[in-house]
């Protein structure tokens, strides 16, 4: 992480929610193997983070 959390803290909040859905990515895709199913449930997910962190 760099010094922009101070700054921009949901920036900073994103990058983090990322850097965790990679890891689930990874697990994700070697239990299903499904990359499509996958990026659906990424989306969701990302769009359900973001509305969230609007409603604050």
């Amino acid at each position: 992480m760099d010094n922009n959390c101070d700054k921009e803290p949901k920036l900073c909040d994103l990058r983090l929610l990322q850097t965790i859905v990679r890891s689930k990515k990874v697990k994700f895709v070697e239990k299903y193997g499904q990359w499509a199913t996958w990026q659906r449930l990424h989306t969701f997910q990302l769009k359900r983070y973001q509305k969230r962190q609007n409603e604050e």
